[in-house]
């Protein structure tokens, strides 16, 4: 079907993009790398596809061939489905998790300074990577206390300290994943 056609009964519907791999399914939240989906009924033409991951367009689309298209990833975070558009028809997930593409997890390699008032205010940095661009999509937890995010780059989290006590294990929450500093 194309848009703005009216369906009648003579009209031909070719079946639907499937993805059935994603190669690799994994990678950093940065993007720019290719990645390739194996798959069927992406068309006969290198202008027919259109290439997504979570949601956003692949930096750059390229039709191979009618089971194989590659996308170089756009910069994102958490677990998502990467998804092939044909001539208005979407690849719908229905292969089970064949197209989940997931960012890294975030990493958490220092907390800067480690120590602070118990009245809490104090600005924190978290130094690390896959953190993605994104304050909405980033929390930190001491214990069970939610501390404000200031900024966030892929390397690197800003947040104000909450108040609290003692000592507190330090979460990192980006999109639907969780990484636990110790």
């Amino acid at each position: 079907a194309h848009p703005g056609r009216a369906e009648c009964a003579s009209a031909f519907r070719y079946d639907a993009p499937v993805v059935e791999s994603v190669e690799p399914n994994h990678g950093p939240t940065t993007g720019g790398y290719t990645v390739r989906l194996a798959g069927n009924n992406y068309g006969t033409s290198p202008t027919s596809i259109k290439l997504s991951v979570g949601g956003e367009a692949c930096d750059r689309s390229s039709w191979v061939s009618n089971t194989m298209a590659k996308c170089v990833v756009p910069a994102g975070v958490g677990v998502t489905r990467a998804v092939a558009e044909v001539e208005g028809q979407r690849s719908d997930g229905s292969k089970g998790d064949t197209d989940v593409f997931s960012y890294d997890a975030p990493v958490v390699t220092s907390i800067k300074p480690s120590a602070g008032n118990p009245e809490g205010g104090q600005l924190v940095t978290l130094e690390g990577r896959n953190f993605g661009a994104s304050k909405e999509k980033a929390s930190v937890m001491l214990g069970d206390h939610p501390a404000r995010v200031v900024q966030v780059s892929d390397s690197r989290i800003l947040f104000v300290l909450p108040p609290g006590e003692g000592v507190e294990d330090v979460s990192v929450r980006i999109g639907d994943q969780t990484e636990p500093l110790a």
